[in-house]
């Protein structure tokens, strides 16, 4: 560990059960050539998860080297925890809560993480839509087992009012959103798929319908998103494009015009844009199963619905955008819970730098990083 304060702590990661024999000592080689040991302290046990939020709290984003501190050292040691949790087997309890269409046209995939209370809200506003109880086929995935109780009763209780039919699949182990999504997709029955989030609320009934009907007449369109505000009817949504991070050679995914008047977005019907977000995203299931749906790789949460958008392009598809169907997007009310934002940050930089890794020939044509960084990006 260092005792300058303007450097982090320094953080070992060793993947086993093994433990740390006593006496154990770390030998570093210094940059004169020389050799030192520092004795080792007791290992602390951590479940991977814990061991990824342990790392990510303890990194510096802002200190110098911090970029390849985190290609080196943090991110193989993340993916390296986040496949050992992914490696343990999922079982999937299913429980149905009436009777949804025999024949649905679309299937709504709903994960649950945390605020599991979403599921009444959303509940109740599709109550008062019928174009959506005749078509559609609703699935709430719990990724989050420790609530499994409590999500059944809320389930029973959400039927119980408001008469909407769904299904409730539950997960043993937290599967992140690639996973809880890809569960869901299994489990449907409709030759659509709607990824939707649990806080997006629709306004007024009707708008699955007219979402429908635009895909339908696009029948280039492997993704269509919709136009997302906040509750104040400010933008939140509409179309994702990519520019380059400031600091890191890699990309953001940007939402333009976030945050100012609706109004602005003004160009009317259909377009087609780099992407769209996963928080409301149709997807005909041919074209889903034809690029294999989500990747799971990206850890916990981050950047998979841009890896589906730019795996359905490579695939001859297209993405398109419509502001002809308008719902409210409360934003990331469930990754709040995951914990101190300090390593949730150090998240997202993990799963940008794997976007970049995989995407970086396409994201330099869209959005090309300055020139020094592209001669040493990631993909380089």
């Amino acid at each position: 560990a260092s005792n300058r304060a303007d450097r982090p702590p320094l953080v070992l990661f060793f993947p086993g059960d093994g433990g740390i024999a006593p006496g154990t000592a770390l030998e570093i080689a210094l940059p004169d050539g020389s050799r030192s040991e520092r004795p080792l302290p007791a290992a602390v046990s951590l479940t991977p998860r814990a061991a990824i939020a342990a790392m990510l709290g303890r990194f510096a984003p802002e200190a110098d080297g911090a970029e390849a501190l985190l290609r080196s050292q943090l991110l193989p040691a993340v993916r390296a925890c986040w496949a050992a949790i992914r490696r343990e087997p999922v079982k999937v309890a299913e429980a149905t809560h009436g009777t949804p269409p025999a024949t649905p046209e679309v299937s709504i995939i709903v994960p649950l993480y945390g605020r599991v209370d979403w599921l009444l809200i959303q509940a109740a506003l599709f109550a008062d839509d019928p174009d959506l109880l005749a078509t559609a086929e609703l699935i709430y995935v719990l990724d989050d087992p420790e609530r499994a109780a409590e999500t059944a009763k809320l389930a029973a209780l959400a039927h119980e009012v408001y008469g909407v039919p769904f299904r409730l699949l539950t997960l043993s182990r937290n599967c992140g959103y690639s996973g809880a999504n890809n569960a869901g997709a299994r489990a449907a029955r409709a030759p659509r798929l709607l990824l939707l989030n649990s806080d997006v609320l629709p306004l007024r009934p009707g708008w699955l319908g007219r979402l429908l009907e635009i895909h339908r007449g696009l029948p280039e369109a492997s993704a269509l998103g919709c136009r997302l505000l906040f509750d104040d009817g400010t933008l939140q949504h509409a179309g994702m494009v990519f520019t380059p991070f400031p600091t890191f050679h890699a990309w953001l995914c940007d939402h333009p015009m976030k945050g100012l008047p609706a109004a602005l977005d003004a160009e009317a019907g259909p377009r087609q844009v780099p992407a769209v977000t996963g928080a409301c995203l149709l997807v005909g299931r041919d074209a889903w199963q034809r690029v294999g749906g989500l990747t799971e790789d990206y850890v916990i949460g981050d950047f998979e619905d841009a890896d589906l958008c730019h795996k359905l392009l490579a695939a001859g598809g297209e993405i398109w955008y419509t502001p002809d169907v308008a719902l409210t997007h409360l934003e990331r009310q469930s990754i709040g819970l995951l914990g101190e934002p300090g390593w949730r940050y150090g998240l997202t930089l993990c799963n940008m730098l794997i976007h970049a890794e995989r995407w970086g020939d396409r994201l330099q044509a869209l959005a090309p990083l300055p020139v020094d960084d592209a001669t040493t990006g990631p993909d380089r």
